[in-house]
């Protein structure tokens, strides 16, 4: 009845059949463009989400008071926008390349970075190197792990970003451990 399918459309449904002779040849289609439907819902949710997100991060950014707090609103923003457990930003002086700040979130680094060098020191150094984003799916595949500065959490999995000033690397954003246990994807590099 066209009246029961029409309340039913005003409480959501996503579609309705007719019963009669197609009934079965028109189910198929009309699952699949429910499901498709119910994607793209949730992907436009997820990239309001993201816009007021960034939209957040951008308008702290301006109002930061200075480079320490602009670093810190970085690494709690990466952390944020990637929908992971930890993240670190390290700016470093372009022309010593050593570290010159270093902001966490949800990460312990138990000692000092700061006026050092990130040249072998695991995954916060591979970017010297080649500066192109780089995908950790797991421990093992991190380049000189024993050389990782000691941290808390351990970083299973790693997105590694180059912060890039005139082609040169001025620092590097990590972000680690993505709360959905699933690996990082190229969109998540941009």
């Amino acid at each position: 009845d066209e009246q029961i399918a029409v309340k039913a459309m005003k409480g959501g449904a996503v579609d309705y059949l007719v019963k009669g002779e197609h009934y079965l040849a028109n189910l198929p289609p009309v699952v699949d463009r429910a499901i498709e439907q119910a994607r793209l819902k949730r992907a436009l949710a997820e990239a309001q989400r993201r816009l007021s997100d960034l939209s957040q991060i951008s308008l702290d950014l301006s109002m930061a008071s200075d480079l320490d707090r602009a670093t810190q609103i970085l690494a709690d923003g990466a952390r944020l926008l990637t929908r992971s457990g930890v993240a670190v930003v390290v700016l470093l002086d372009v022309e010593s390349g050593l570290v010159e700040r270093v902001a966490t979130s949800k990460l312990t680094i138990h000692e000092s970075l700061v006026q050092t060098s990130l040249k072998d020191r695991g995954i916060l150094g591979v970017l010297l190197t080649c500066p192109a984003p780089a995908v950790f799916d797991n421990v093992q595949q991190q380049p000189n792990r024993e050389t990782m500065p000691a941290h808390s959490p351990l970083i299973e999995t790693a997105l590694v970003l180059p912060i890039m000033h005139q082609q040169e690397v001025a620092g590097i954003v990590l972000v680690g451990n993505p709360e959905s246990g699933l690996p990082y994807h190229s969109d998540q590099m941009e």
